[in-house]
């Protein structure tokens, strides 16, 4: 589809538009970020990679994370000299810091500060450091009292220079010579003759120096070069047109230019020749903030770092310059309007067209131009949702979301409005357009793939197979198929009039497939919600990728392969590329200088000449992918800080830490220093997405991942011993930096050294001699312990022969049991010492013999190991005596078949006498408890008849209750209609003396017109007053009637709780005994339930009779509160008043019957059990009451939701 859209463009256009004006994406350190102060008046960077920041308020140090700030102490020679920072270079292994109370080196192998002052250098004449150079052999330093002297950069010693000429400034010395400027002009002092010379006249403010060039800056502006060597101008030029421009500063690298000045950064090749301009764009956030450059530096990663007057430090990313972000802050006379891109198109007049989210625009290389303003006939999407953009011959396809599809020819203006008769909304989203086999396809939300027919000029099905989604998405054309995605359907392929399907049980990433692309080896790349799909020849998937596999986001919603090596992702997380080859991910954040991390849905487009374009919510960017290169070096890791025992080490020679941390690897402990802390710097400024990973090795051979934003290792109570400690960091573009490797020794404690082990070995050969001591006296003892089991073994026999108890061993598998007792008592027949199982007939009762061998089987069956029987046996009397048999599996074979049973006989004839004896005496207990049992029984049903009693007096009180609390507002009711109905019989009195009083005066033939006027006025007045008193009593009956008819029955109906509670109130407000009470009602107005009201009327009563009686005794106002809620199936009903409240104690009592404080004044203790009764039981609800002394009572109801209809 790539390489047809790129045929096609190129048939139509030859130029791609370009964009001179693009963002500048910057990343700003200011107070918030850790700088100690936000004017930056010089930058340099160190052999490791720190930046150095130089500010009006101290020195900084940047790792890429965090800002380390220097204390000064000024005039100390092993400190820094000051804080306000006048200039910075660096040299070898050293820092130098220059400084308005001193010159400072700092030695970055010791980690420690040496501080050149006037008191101790006799070269030195001032402390006000002017200018500063590392250039040469020397380091060049001039003071704000015009003198100069040099350091050398080995010796560290000290010569100062007479400089002819009135206040000379900015010195370099380079080859023997000192550069510098003056009154007079450009001069050069030959160190060797000793001699000045002016080598150009004028009058100069800043100077630098690159080889046998120097780049100076006039007092008007101006900047030139001049060769030394040849000592001649080369060339001059103006810089910038700007009316109030100042040039601050220079900062040469390789061969770039850079001039800082009050209007941005100037950047020009050696040569002269302007390359570029930063400035303030007003309202671009991610830009440069401040037009005041104070510093400029260029690091070793090619990066750029401005140092501002009042903004602070920016950081600019090599690869924001390449990426090309457009947004709406660029081309201010005629910018874009709506930065949301959705698609792009360019046309045979150079037009690029852009698809937003709130109309079409084109750029035509001057700036954005609105297409209504330009083809009024596109008016119609002026705020159109536009989803794709498809050029084809004369005619320019539109699809969008709710409006359709439009074809607007390009030359011409026509437009044809292309709407389905489906009605609008979604049925009218559609999301792609693309040529197949001679017709335009569309893909649809709900209609699925749709064609265009020349001949109706309508859009119809283009497929009717059964398996044909209806939400298509994508559209890629692959020779003669035709590859689309869907939402929810996975991906499909229609070839030849036959429709392939994959979905995630094909290993599909996802069913929603948004984006398709296909790469040069014919392999489709699909993107989802979930990753990315490889889909090969054979319409099968050979991979998928996901963010645990690097990806910056697994939403993919933009997707372009770049006719390169690498297919191009925007999605949720930022912008990725993956090399076809390898399928190496690359990750690209903002601070890269892509358009945001988010990105849109079909916003990517392959121009003609190659250039990438992929746009999101803040623009798009445009760039020739070739131009992104990642360097591969990825700087060491580095310690910049050590912790011991929750203390900072600095370097010092009688110290743990000898140099500094950055150098440090080998650390040697005591035992008792045994917590220590490891802070790491990756000193990677583009650091967004850095993974920390570490072992140490004699913990833990695995290597494990710092939490996200964390770079420290803590080491805690570590043993004697040796450790390594084992780091490294992988970045965005998943790069592995090299390995960090870190030793610490933790020496044991003197009772652990090897004389103290010696010792140990001693004692523990003492302890083996006595461990063989002890052994052999233990063999002694096993002799003796034999001797005396010989003796138990005796006793045994003699036990035996005492209880006439009998021993007997059964060998299973010869069948032989030997018998073995001292006194024989049981008739064995022809067996004596030896006899088989089948011979227990002869001896023991037939009417036990099947007992006891059910027993044995149990055992022989392995049910079993131990049995116990109590059996009849014969004796040599040839009597039977009862005797009890116990026997235990021995030994079992490898297949637990028994192999071996051993017991013994024990006579129990005497116990058995006793246990019938006991037999007689229980059967005579139990009838005795039987008897006891029927009294008792008797005595409960007396107690049962009790208790229906006390319920139904109980019930009693609960409805005595109930219609007490009715009649008050009976009472109330009655009180309040009295007073509408007496004004009634007032105003009617009032009437009936007034028609008497007109009667008379007509009899009398002495009635006026204005007697009757007035007369008619005031039975006017008296017939309104008597219908406004009489509505009123109305209204008061109806409400009183509605819930008497509550209260006296438990008929379920359905009601508006809020109004219904508003009516209950309204009937209460006599209860209220001429207390000012104010009620507020708040809650839903739609809550129709079907309960019973007049529970709730009764709950409702008792609550507010239960505030009036208790909770507001002694005040003479209140406030109740009900607030009505709909809560996920449960209506709720919070009654809350501002009484006087209760104790803990009242309050988990407040719900039992009889509990009352007003039982002196006739209160029962029912009202609030009722409440509770109510609100469980009828109502099958939950209620809960919280209280505090003087905090009032809240009291909550938890109701199940039901409708009217539905089945309790």
């Amino acid at each position: 589809m790539c390489v047809m859209h790129l045929l096609l463009n190129l048939s139509t256009s030859f130029a791609s538009p370009t964009f001179t004006d693009t963002s500048q994406v910057m990343r700003r350190f200011d107070y918030e970020s850790g700088l100690s102060q936000v004017t930056i008046m010089a930058l340099t960077e160190d052999q490791l990679g720190y930046i150095w920041i130089g500010t009006q308020a101290g020195l900084n140090r940047f790792d890429g994370h965090e800002f380390k700030q220097f204390t000064s102490k000024q005039q100390n020679a092993s400190e820094l000299a000051g804080s306000f920072v006048t200039g910075l270079c660096h040299s070898g292994e050293t820092v130098w810091v220059a400084t308005s109370t001193g010159l400072s080196a700092y030695h970055t192998v010791t980690g420690r500060f040496q501080s050149f002052l006037k008191d101790n250098y006799q070269a030195i004449t001032s402390d006000r450091v002017k200018t500063l150079n590392c250039n040469g052999n020397f380091i060049s330093v001039t003071t704000e009292n015009h003198e100069f002297y040099l350091i050398d950069k080995v010796t560290f010693e000290t010569k100062s220079v007479n400089l002819e000429g009135r206040f000379p400034s900015h010195a370099i010395a380079y080859n023997n010579q000192v550069y510098y400027v003056t009154e007079s002009g450009f001069m050069v002092y030959h160190m060797q003759s000793k001699r000045n010379a002016v080598l150009l006249a004028g009058e100069f403010k800043y100077l630098a120096l690159r080889g046998e060039r120097v780049f100076l800056i006039t007092k008007d502006n101006k900047l030139l070069s001049y060769d030394t060597l040849y000592e001649r101008t080369l060339w001059e030029i103006e810089v910038g047109t700007g009316m109030g421009l100042e040039l601050n500063n220079l900062h040469i690298s390789t061969d770039r230019l850079f001039v800082g000045s009050n209007y941005g950064v100037y950047l020009y090749d050696l040569n002269g020749n302007f390359k570029k301009h930063w400035f303030k764009h007003e309202g671009q956030g991610l830009g440069l903030q401040d037009n005041s450059i104070m510093s400029v530096l260029v690091d070793s990663n090619q990066d750029l770092w401005f140092g501002t007057e009042t903004g602070g430090l920016h950081f600019i990313s090599q690869l924001s310059e390449n990426f090309g972000h457009v947004s709406e802050f660029n081309y201010p006379h005629s910018p874009l309007p709506e930065p949301d891109i959705r698609n792009f198109a360019l046309d045979r007049f150079d037009r690029l067209w852009l698809a937003t989210s709130s109309g079409l625009y084109f750029f035509d290389s001057t700036g954005f131009k609105q297409a209504h303003h330009v083809f009024s006939e596109l008016s119609v999407v002026e705020n159109a949702f536009i989803t794709k953009l498809f050029i084809r011959g004369e005619y320019m396809w539109i699809a969008t979301r709710g409006l359709g599809v439009y074809r607007f020819r390009l030359k011409g203006g026509e437009l044809l409005n292309i709407i389905p008769d489906v009605g609008k909304g979604p049925e009218l989203s559609f999301n792609d357009i693309i040529e197949f086999q001679g017709r335009v396809l569309v893909s649809s939300r709900t209609m699925g793939l749709l064609f265009f027919n020349e001949v109706t000029s309508k859009l119809e099905p283009f497929l009717t197979l059964e398996n044909a989604p209806s939400h298509v998405s994508s559209l890629l054309v692959q020779g003669n198929s035709l590859i689309f995605g869907s939402i929810g359907d996975g991906l499909f392929k229609y070839e030849e009039g036959k429709l392939s399907q994959i979905t995630i049980a094909d290993s599909l990433a996802s069913d929603i497939v948004f984006m398709l692309q296909e790469d040069s080896f014919g392999r489709i790349w699909a993107g989802s919600e979930t990753g990315i799909s490889v889909i090969d020849s054979n319409f099968s998937v050979v991979k998928v990728i996901k963010k645990a596999d690097g990806l910056a986001n697994s939403a993919i919603w933009a997707l372009l392969y770049d006719q390169q090596d690498h297919v191009w992702f925007g999605t949720s997380g930022g912008l990725s590329r993956i090399n076809i080859h390898d399928f190496k991910i690359d990750n690209f954040l903002p601070v890269d200088g892509v358009q945001g991390n988010e990105f849109n849905y079909n916003a990517s487009w392959l121009s003609p000449d190659g250039r990438v374009f992929i746009g999101g919510s803040n623009g798009f960017n445009q760039f020739h992918p070739e131009q992104i290169k990642i360097s591969p070096i990825i700087r060491p890791l580095l310690i910049s800080n050590i912790e011991l025992l929750g203390r900072t080490l600095h370097p010092s020679i009688n110290k743990e830490l000898k140099l500094a941390p950055e150098l440090t690897a080998f650390l040697e402990l005591e035992y008792d220093q045994d917590i220590v802390s490891l802070h790491y710097s990756s000193l990677d400024y583009g650091s967004e997405g850095l993974r920390f990973y570490y072992r140490i090795i004699g913990l833990s051979e695995q290597w494990l991942k710092l939490a996200d934003g964390v770079r420290q290792i803590n080491l805690l109570k570590l043993n004697p011993g040796s450790y390594q400690v084992q780091a490294y960091t992988i970045n965005r573009f998943n790069q592995t930096s090299p390995i960090h490797h870190f030793d610490i020794q933790i020496n044991a404690p003197w009772w652990w050294s090897k004389y103290t082990k010696a010792i140990y070995f001693l004692v523990a050969t003492m302890l083996l001699v006595f461990w063989f001591r002890l052994r052999q006296q233990r063999f002694q003892q096993v002799v003796n312990d034999n001797k005396t089991m010989n003796e138990l073994q005796e006793r045994l026999e003699l036990s035996l022969w005492a209880s006439q108890d009998e021993m007997w061993d059964w060998h299973i598998d010869t069948d032989k049991i030997y018998r073995h007792c001292v006194k024989p008592r049981i008739e064995y027949g022809d067996c004596q010492s030896e006899m088989s199982v089948h011979d227990a007939v002869q001896f023991i009762h037939p009417k036990d013999y099947i007992g006891w061998e059910e027993k044995l089987e149990a055992c022989l069956e392995g049910e079993q190991d131990t049995y116990e029987i109590a059996i009849r046996v014969k004796t040599i009397d040839e009597k039977w005596t009862w005797v009890l048999e116990r026997g235990k599996v021995v030994s079992r074979d490898s297949h637990g078949k028994v192999q071996r049973l051993a017991g013994s006989l024990k006579d129990i004839a005497e116990l058995k006498a006793h246990q019938n004896a006991l037999q007689l005496l229980n059967e005579d207990l139990e009838i005795k408890v039987a008897v006891r049992t029927d009294e008792l029984y008797q005595k409960n049903q007396k107690l049962e008849q009790a208790m229906i009693e006390l319920k139904r007096t109980q019930q009693e009180l609960i409805e005595s209750e109930k219609m007490a609390s009715l009649g008050n507002v009976v009472a109330g009711i009655a009180h309040e209609i009295n007073t509408p109905l007496g004004i009634s019989i007032t105003a009617i009195s009032y009437n009936q003396e007034s028609l008497k009083q007109v009667s008379t005066k007509l009899q009398n033939q002495t009635l006026k017109q204005s007697d009757l006027e007035q007369s008619i006025e005031e039975q006017q007045e008296g017939y309104l007053l008597m219908s406004r008193n009489l509505d009123r009593a109305k209204e008061l009956i109806s409400n009183f009637k509605q819930v008497a008819v509550d209260h006296s029955s438990e008929v379920q109906r359905e009601i508006n709780v809020k109004c219904y509670v508003e009516d209950v109130f309204k009937s209460l407000s006599p209860l209220a005994n001429g207390k000012h009470i104010m009620l507020e009602i708040e809650g839903d107005e739609n809550i129709l339930v079907d309960t019973y009201p007049g529970a709730l009327y009764q709950i409702l009563t008792n609550l507010y009779n239960n505030s009036i009686l208790h909770g507001f005794e002694g005040l003479d106002k209140g406030c109740v509160s009900v607030i009505v809620q709909n809560l996920e199936g449960f209506w709720t009903l919070i009654y809350k008043d501002d009484g006087v409240g209760m104790g803990e104690s009242s309050l988990q009592t407040m719900f039992d019957p009889f509990v009352t404080t007003k039982r002196s004044q006739g209160g029962c203790g029912l009202g609030m059990h009722i409440v509770y009764n109510l609100v469980t039981q009828l109502l099958k609800g939950e209620i809960s009451a919280w209280s505090k002394p003087g905090k009032g009572l809240e009291v909550k109801l938890k109701v199940p939701m039901r409708h009217a209809g539905k089945s309790n």
